[in-house]
C-alpha cells in the first residue's frame, strides 16, 4: 500500500486499504486519513518526524498527495517543516512539485522557508515552473520567493519555465516583472496632515 500511496496512486491505495491492506502512519497520511494518523501517532509518537527523514515523515507524505488537513493536524502537533530527505527536498518543495497549492499555502503560513534549496540548487519555485504549477508559483511569489535563485545549472525559475516550455508560469512571471516595474515607476505621494495641506520635515 505504501508503495501505492507514496506514488501518488490514492484511488488505488484506498482500495487496497478497502480490502485489508496493511495500513501505516504513512500511509495514512498520504491517504488523508485523519482519525488512523492521529491514532498511529498516540501510540508512538515518535513517529511524528521520521527520526529526521523526510520518507519517514507523515508530513512529507501528506504534502507529496495534497493532504491539507493532515498535514495541518501534524504541523500542531510539532512535525517539522524543515525535514529533508535524501535529495535535501523538503515538504514545501515535493508539495511544489505535485502542484499541491493548498499545502503549500498552509507551509507558508506556518513559517517554510521558501528559498530553502536541494542539492541540485533548486528551490520550490524551481520546482513550480518546471512542472507549471501555476498556483503554486504564485503563492510562492507571494510570500516571497526569489525569482533570481539559481540551480546548479545555473538556471533561474524562469529559465527553467522557458526551458520546459511552461508557458503559464512565464506569462506569470511576465506579469509580476511588469507590476514591479510599474509600482517602482510611481511617483511617491507627499504626506499630508489632517488638513489635507503638505506637511513638512523638521
Amino acid at each position: 500500500m505504501e508503495a501505492a500511496v507514496f506514488a501518488g496512486y490514492i484511488e488505488t491505495g484506498t482500495m487496497l486499504q478497502a480490502n485489508g491492506g496493511e495500513l501505516t502512519v504513512l500511509s495514512a497520511a498520504g491517504l488523508g486519513l485523519i482519525t488512523e494518523t492521529t491514532t498511529f501517532l498516540h501510540k508512538d509518537p515518535t513517529l511524528l518526524n521520521g527520526n529526521g527523514s523526510a520518507l519517514k515523515a507523515p508530513l512529507f507524505w501528506a504534502a507529496m498527495n495534497g493532504q491539507t488537513s493532515v498535514a495541518r493536524l501534524l504541523i500542531d502537533q510539532g512535525a517539522d517543516i524543515e525535514v529533508k530527505d535524501t535529495q535535501m527536498r523538503t515538504p514545501i518543495m515535493i508539495a511544489s512539485i505535485t502542484g499541491a497549492t493548498n499545502v503549500v499555502q498552509l507551509l507558508c503560513n506556518k513559517g517554510a522557508r521558501v528559498n530553502e534549496f536541494d542539492r541540485r540548487g533548486m528551490t520550490a519555485l524551481h520546482y513550480a515552473a518546471e512542472f507549471g504549477r501555476v498556483g503554486v508559483a504564485e503563492t510562492l511569489l507571494t510570500h516571497g520567493a526569489r525569482t533570481d535563485r539559481k540551480s546548479i545549472r545555473g538556471l533561474t525559475p524562469i529559465d527553467l519555465a522557458r526551458e520546459k516550455e511552461q508557458i503559464q508560469i512565464v506569462e506569470l512571471f511576465d506579469r509580476r516583472m511588469d507590476e514591479s516595474n510599474e509600482a517602482k515607476a510611481k511617483p511617491s505621494q507627499p504626506d499630508r496632515g489632517a488638513s489635507g495641506r503638505l506637511t513638512r520635515g523638521n
